[in-house]
């Protein structure tokens, strides 16, 4: 029996396609498994470097407005729909699992018309308009978080699972995660991240206000630019009065692989609103001030920052409404009131799902479709 994985274009969407393929492989090593991606997605890249087998197909997303690139796109799809058919018949799946993004549509078509069982999982609370496609037509849809559930039609089985975060998230203790950062233990610690990529609102307003952040004599900072925006955000920082190698109780960095240690030394974070850190955010228990991307699709991120204001975990600050003052206004809400902080601190715990994979495949093995 074989079973396909599909997403990409965003880790978003191919890490939870990696765990959830790596579980399958523990759990049924007898199970055959390929990850089918687009040519030149982030996956094509991360995907063979896991060892999982790995095929490509031709996949463009669509545009939001009718151009001459709609037909390019639609070229593109139909030849990459021709593409996973073939690769389907060859492979011969029992299951198909999707977890979003457009090269998804095409394997997850090919998968129905031969007779697969099909299977989404989604990490937004507003879901992308490829799984709301794609949904009616699967046996079951997995949820990260429950308020995507109202916005699906039809009548197939929704199960909010979660999303499954890297096994070493939430590993370390606060010390050894302060010792790593030679960081003190008795300042709190604001963690700053815009993601591997960076974020160049958060990086210009944090720059800003780091003077005032560092005055306090309680508080220590970890600030990851991301590599694009490095060379700026140092500028920023030098700009401000400060020096971004040698200002005590300030670590600059352009990139952070061990971002579990980092979680653990936090008492506060800074940062966008996808899935992935928020759900690593609350498998830590870390409250945040989230600022959600603006462009992402659907404005989803801010769906997502939402659910989790909702809830009484972080505060939310819009990208366009972003200042100096306010960001400090706001930081200083959590780092002035103990109790305030922990009570986000204890929310935001309250929404981890340790059990996200073990749902997952639950889901998987009731409609048995591993077996």
């Amino acid at each position: 029996m074989g079973v396909i994985v599909t997403g990409g274009g965003t880790g978003g969407h191919i890490y939870p396609a990696l765990a959830i393929a790596e579980e399958i492989k523990k759990r049924y090593p007898q199970v055959d498994i390929l990850y089918i991606g687009s040519e030149t997605g982030l996956e094509a890249d991360i995907v063979p470097k896991t060892g999982l087998p790995f095929a490509a197909i031709t996949a463009k997303g669509f545009t939001r407005k009718l151009s001459l690139d709609t037909l390019r796109t639609l070229q593109a799809t139909g030849k990459g729909f021709r593409m996973a058919r073939q690769i389907l018949k060859d492979f011969k799946a029992h299951t198909v699992i999707g977890t979003g993004g457009f090269v998804c549509g095409s394997v997850m078509l090919a998968a129905k018309g031969q007779g697969a069982r099909l299977f989404l999982h989604e990490q937004n609370a507003y879901p992308g308009v490829t799984n709301r496609l794609l949904a009616p037509l699967s046996d079951g849809v997995m949820l990260n978080f429950s308020e995507a559930r109202g916005r699906f039609k039809g009548k197939t089985p929704m199960y909010v699972t979660g999303l499954p975060v890297r096994a070493d998230i939430g590993r370390y203790s606060k010390a050894e995660g302060l010792a790593h950062f030679g960081l003190a233990e008795d300042k709190k610690t604001l963690l700053i991240t815009g993601g591997s990529r960076g974020a160049r609102t958060i990086n210009q307003t944090m720059s800003q206000i780091l003077p005032a952040l560092l005055k306090r004599e309680d508080v220590q900072v970890i600030f990851i630019s991301g590599r694009n925006g490095y060379e700026e955000t140092r500028g920023l920082i030098r700009a401000a009065g400060l020096s971004d190698t040698d200002t005590p109780g300030l670590k600059l960095l352009d990139y952070l692989y061990e971002m579990p240690l980092a979680l653990a030394a936090a008492d506060l974070a800074v940062g966008r609103a996808g899935a992935t850190f928020l759900a690593e955010l609350s498998a830590t228990g870390l409250p945040a001030v989230l600022l959600p991307y603006p462009y992402a699709s659907e404005n989803h991120q801010a769906h997502n920052a939402q659910a989790i204001v909702d809830a009484g975990a972080a505060e939310m600050i819009l990208d366009a409404q972003c200042t100096g003052p306010l960001m400090l206004e706001t930081l200083e809400r959590f780092l002035d009131d103990d109790d305030y902080r922990r009570g986000m601190a204890k929310q935001m715990k309250a929404l981890a799902k340790p059990n996200a994979l073990a749902d997952i495949m639950a889901v998987l093995e009731k409609q048995g479709s591993l077996q």
